[in-house]
């Protein structure tokens, strides 16, 4: 039990510095870089959408990326009338950022301009209740909770293997089974979370198209679906996608109408 704590202890150590390292490498943004992103938002505030888009889509194919930028960007893409874009990166914001009322109101003003008009089937109840609360913090947040809890689950074993008083072993032996049982909702939280912002099966559909019965289009149509409807890829063969509509309708779409979220 010792040894297998220690171990997860390095790796999260591990871990926690790669994703420091990855979010310099990533996140920090050059002066030239935050040069344009202001004279982005300089043309958006002027309603010149043209050249705010252009900037805009510029720093985000360069490789930056931050709820800020996905936001505004959203805005001109909605300002313009690309609707399936907009709710894309609006969708991408909310990744990084999903406490931001703004970025979650645009995307409701954006979803409901699509024309396919879907029923969302909310998921179970607990399972909402467990990824709202895994959401809370970000994947690097519960690795630094769980270092906490594993210093203090270390430090109760500790107490309870080599405590001077049969109080103090009793107390070692209760903060390990506290602790034990916290480590774990650490780290299926930890899981989750990561699963919510890095899972690439949900998408968004760019273009106007035809959701079939099998991967091939000689098949059966089953519904007209309109740019911007969202969908949850669950199969695919060669360059088709099994897809799960939001009101769990399932059918076949070329990739080439989805863009991954």
């Amino acid at each position: 039990m010792i040894i297998l704590t220690v171990d997860y202890f390095y790796t999260f150590m591990k871990n926690i510095l790669l994703s420091i390292l990855l979010l310099f490498s990533l996140g920090l943004i050059g002066q030239s870089e935050i040069d344009r992103f202001d004279a982005a938002n300089s043309a958006y505030t002027d309603k010149d959408y043209n050249k705010a888009y252009e900037l805009y889509m510029a720093l985000i194919d360069e490789g930056n990326s931050s709820s800020e930028l996905f936001y505004n960007f959203a805005n001109t893409a909605y300002k313009q009338n690309k609707l399936a874009q907009a709710i894309l990166f609006y969708e991408r914001a909310d990744l990084l950022n999903p406490s931001n009322k703004r970025i979650n109101q645009n995307l409701a003003i954006a979803r409901e301009s699509v024309d396919t008009e879907i029923l969302e089937i909310p998921e179970f109840l607990p399972i909402r209740i467990w990824k709202s609360f895994a959401g809370i913090i970000s994947p690097l947040g519960w690795l630094v909770v769980q270092v906490i809890i594993a210093a203090i689950f270390l430090f109760g074993m500790y107490k309870w293997r080599i405590g001077y008083s049969q109080k103090d072993k009793m107390r070692g032996f209760l903060m390990v089974l506290v602790f034990g049982l916290l480590f774990l909702i650490a780290l299926l939280a930890s899981r989750t979370s990561n699963d919510q912002l890095f899972n690439r099966s949900v998408g968004i559909v760019m273009t106007d198209t035809i959701l079939k019965s099998a991967p091939d289009n000689r098949s059966d149509d089953l519904k007209n679906l309109s740019d911007g409807v969202k969908i949850k890829v669950v199969d695919s063969i060669d360059d088709w996608y099994k897809v799960q509509l939001m009101n769990k309708e399932e059918g076949w779409l070329e990739s080439k109408h989805i863009e991954m979220i």
